[in-house]
C-alpha cells in the first residue's frame, strides 16, 4: 500500500528548543523507520495557550507534514500518546484540507481588482489636477 501525505500539528512542553529539537528527531527517525518521509523541521513557536494544558500556560505549537502508510498510523499515534513532552496533538489527511478549499493562488483575483481601482483612481487623479 502506498504512503499517504498527513499533517499534524503538536502542542509541546515549553523546555528547550534543544530538547523539542531532539523530539523531532524521534518523530523523524519513527516516520522513516516505518518507510514513510517527514518534511521539513517546522519553524519552533512558542505560544501562550488560551487555558492550561497539564498546568502549562505556555507551549510550542509546530506543524509537521509527512507521509506515511495508512496501516502504520494506529501505531504512530501510540508512539505519539507515549512521549510526555507532548501535551496534545491533532492529525489530519493532507488531501482533506486541500478538498476543504484553502486558498490557492489560482484564486487570487481580488489582487486583479485592486489594480483595477488604483488605475482608475490615477486616471481620476489626473484628470482633476489636468481641470487646475
Amino acid at each position: 500500500m502506498e504512503s499517504k501525505a498527513y499533517e499534524i500539528l503538536l502542542v509541546i512542553e515549553p523546555g528547550s528548543e534543544e530538547e523539542v529539537r531532539e523530539l523531532f528527531g524521534h518523530l523523524r527517525k519513527y516516520i522513516e523507520d516505518k518507510n514513510g518521509m517527514a518534511g521539513d523541521e517546522p519553524r519552533l513557536t512558542k505560544k501562550h495557550l488560551s487555558y492550561p494544558i497539564r498546568k502549562k500556560s505556555e507551549a510550542y505549537v509546530v506543524p509537521l507534514t509527512f507521509f506515511l502508510r495508512e496501516e502504520a498510523l494506529p501505531e504512530f499515534k501510540e508512539f505519539l500518546a507515549q512521549q510526555k513532552q507532548i501535551l496534545r496533538f491533532l492529525l489530519v489527511r493532507r488531501e482533506v484540507l486541500e478538498a476543504r478549499g484553502r486558498p490557492t493562488p489560482s484564486r487570487a483575483r481580488p489582487q486583479e481588482k485592486k489594480a483595477l481601482e488604483l488605475a482608475e483612481i490615477d486616471k481620476k487623479l489626473e484628470e482633476i489636477l489636468g481641470q487646475t
